[in-house]
């Protein structure tokens, strides 16, 4: 089987309900069946174990990059900013027209989801 055109190394892997993704982490993990949730977040930064033991962003850079990964974070899972998403997913997949006295703070919104996205995934690109 393959997917993205790509064959799938992890097509034996007996992860439910998980995507491609998933079940290789699962598999590179050794993690089986549902004994262990998982969720992956991939940072824009590396972390590295201080004196102490405790995990921390590696340097000034990291701790900078860290710092706005958490704010877009805030800003993404904001409830306006979620209510924005789901009205779209409304329109995208109900027969939905959005009244014209409310199209200013649709695009306003739109806008606004744009540049965060954009900005959070500039996070990633160094």
């Amino acid at each position: 089987r393959t997917v993205n055109g790509f064959e799938n190394p992890f097509q034996d892997c007996k992860c439910e309900h998980t995507g491609f993704l998933g079940s290789m982490l699962k598999k590179v993990f050794n993690l089986r069946g549902h004994a262990h949730p998982t969720s992956f977040v991939i940072l824009p930064y590396k972390l590295v174990k201080d004196s102490s033991g405790a995990v921390v962003p590696e340097d000034a850079s990291s701790s900078l990059v860290a710092a706005q990964f958490s704010k877009y974070i805030l800003k993404m899972t904001n409830p306006q900013f979620l209510c924005h998403q789901l009205e779209k997913k409304l329109i995208n997949h109900v027969v939905y027209r959005l009244p014209i006295s409310e199209m200013e703070r649709w695009i306003s919104a739109e806008e606004k989801e744009r540049n965060i996205e954009k900005c959070f995934l500039e996070l990633y690109s160094s």
